[in-house]
């Protein structure tokens, strides 16, 4: 259903209706985000990947988002989604990527390298990656680094910080950490807490209604109470109401706000942020996961390393293999 409609909106996304593109690209890039090896898998990449392609070649974007978004900023995000759909499922299995080549990602990519948007660019050049790889990888898929069930717990607002946790989560699964997305999650707020507990290190996108959020907060209290790392990282442009004159001007939580969480879980805020910066998005990207090493998570691995179970793998394919991958890749990875 979510393919049916994805494709129906790429030919008529009409400002004003009730359900736009961005509602379907956004469900394409969640059910790609639950996907794991198997023929459900093959069966809704099938479905998807011509939609998905169709969405990254589409040109002429005349018609803003439906929270006031620039066509330009709208097609940003819908192309950011639909770049991290194809990125997860490449990340799934060989099968997979198989069928997203076929399907023409790789063309449809390409397209999309000279992108500066970052969320864009990082899903653009991991997708891009994986599949010129052949998905070797295929054999042995994302696993956590230790004896948890994840690497990182992302917990976030959604309506303060859905895409960029997004983002997040893209930039922790293209450097091979297992991350919890919490907005892709439908159990009950006991299960969570259990997923949280279950995770090597959680990270807390502050954002300015996160704090009101009773299952945000349940989830860090969770974090606090399971001995489980914090990673505070402050979303750029939040701002919190000063008490004295009423207006949103505070660049970070006031004491009255931070009063109303449990004395435990207070401390959380007073060590050392990461401050999120579009202009600066490398260097903050650098700081996240240097962050997260300081947690206690090995470091990153380089996103686009060939490892020696890669090499050997395009070694096997032989030397037109080998020169038709390392074509598909950028100067640096060559």
């Amino acid at each position: 259903a979510v393919c049916e409609h994805l494709n129906k909106k790429l030919d008529d996304d009409k400002a004003g209706r009730a359900m736009r593109l961005r509602d379907f690209t956004l469900a394409a890039r969640a059910l790609s985000g639950r996907a794991s090896a198997g023929e459900r898998a093959e069966a809704f990449a099938k479905a998807a990947a011509p939609a998905l392609v169709r969405c990254l070649l589409r040109d002429g974007w005349r018609t803003g988002g439906p929270g006031g978004e620039s066509p330009e900023a709208y097609r940003l995000l819908c192309l950011g989604d639909c770049a991290e759909s194809v990125l997860q499922l490449a990340c799934v299995g060989d099968n997979t990527a198989s069928i997203l080549r076929t399907a023409g990602a790789v063309a449809a990519l390409e397209k999309l390298k000279g992108e500066t948007d970052g969320r864009l660019r990082e899903a653009v050049r991991g997708a891009e990656h994986h599949l010129a790889l052949g998905l070797i990888r295929s054999n042995s898929p994302i696993k956590s680094h230790s004896s948890k069930r994840y690497d990182v717990f992302l917990s976030h607002k959604q309506t303060d910080a859905k895409d960029f946790a997004r983002a997040l989560h893209t930039m922790l699964t293209l450097r091979r950490y297992k991350a919890f997305l919490d907005m892709e999650f439908d159990g009950s707020l006991d299960t969570l807490q259990e997923y949280v507990a279950s995770s090597s290190v959680f990270a807390f996108i502050l954002s300015e209604n996160v704090l009101d959020s009773p299952w945000c907060v349940a989830e860090l209290t969770a974090a606090v109470d399971s001995g489980v790392p914090v990673v505070v990282v402050k979303k750029e442009g939040s701002r919190w109401r000063d008490p004295n004159t009423g207006s949103l001007s505070l660049t970070f939580p006031g004491p009255d706000v931070l009063k109303k969480l449990p004395a435990r879980v207070q401390q959380v805020f007073q060590i050392k942020i990461v401050e999120h910066s579009d202009v600066y998005y490398a260097p903050f990207i650098d700081k996240f996961f240097d962050r997260l090493e300081e947690a206690g998570l090995p470091p990153a691995e380089d996103p686009y390393a060939l490892t020696t179970e890669e090499l050997e793998g395009l070694e096997r394919g032989g030397r037109p293999r080998l020169r038709h991958m390392l074509s598909m890749m950028d100067g640096r990875r060559q």
